[in-house]
């Protein structure tokens, strides 16, 4: 699996970074296993992909995560970010809650889509406020 990161030379963002750190570990890891499960069902792809890219405006910062994995069904996409749901055989399903409580928390916002075409894949995009005041979310910036 290669893994392609799309950054600004420098972003600057207020946030907890053990929180935001164990945000993209969750969403890498679920890229990954994603990509693993097609593999397993399809025998493809032959080369995962997971691409990180990050943007910034004058307001928030915007972090996308894409993979040619299995994708994220239609059908209860919304409840994926809920605790102990999952579409996996193993695992809590608390991954994708953890990481819409913290964004949430950042005073963020959190979406999960379909990778563009030719597909499959999905794109996890956490889009983050770049001035606001950070609650005491019981961590060190």
């Amino acid at each position: 699996i290669r893994f392609l990161l799309e950054t600004p030379e420098q972003v600057v963002l207020a946030c907890d970074g053990r929180l935001i750190a164990q945000v993209m570990t969750n969403l890498l890891k679920n890229a990954f296993e994603a990509i693993q499960t097609r593999r397993g069902r399809e025998g493809e792809p032959k080369e995962g992909l997971v691409t990180l890219s990050l943007q910034e405006s004058e307001d928030s910062v915007t972090i996308s995560v894409t993979d040619n994995g299995v994708g994220v069904p239609n059908a209860g996409r919304e409840h994926l970010v809920e605790p102990y749901v999952t579409t996996r055989s193993k695992g809590t399903g608390l991954g994708l809650a953890i990481v819409r409580r913290v964004i949430e928390d950042h005073g963020g916002t959190l979406h999960l889509r379909d990778a563009p075409a030719p597909g499959p894949g999905a794109v996890v995009v956490v889009s983050l406020p770049k001035n606001r005041k950070l609650p005491s979310l019981g961590g060190e910036g």
